[in-house]
């Protein structure tokens, strides 16, 4: 079992040693001046602007929903012989 003396020492010990540590980690990592100047942006607008349907769908443009048929009438039977 530890003295009363002994427990006094260890509690003396370590409040110099957090004092101490305290005081060196302020010299290392000076803050110094807190104040630091920054660039100002635009504010953020939650409207958009109207948009020309125009310009995304033209009048010319290919129509991707239209059914396309490759290759014309095909027979039902791939290898229908010809009758030749």
């Amino acid at each position: 079992m530890l003295k009363q003396s002994e427990i006094a020492t260890i509690i003396l010990v370590a409040g110099i040693s957090l004092a101490a540590s305290f005081f060196i980690a302020n010299l290392i990592i000076n803050p110094g001046e807190r104040s630091q100047d920054v660039l100002s942006v635009q504010q953020i607008d939650d409207a958009f602007p109207e948009i020309e349907q125009d310009i995304i769908f033209p009048e010319d443009s290919l129509n991707p929903t239209q059914q396309v048929t490759i290759g014309g009438d095909r027979p039902d039977t791939p290898f229908q012989q010809s009758d030749d």
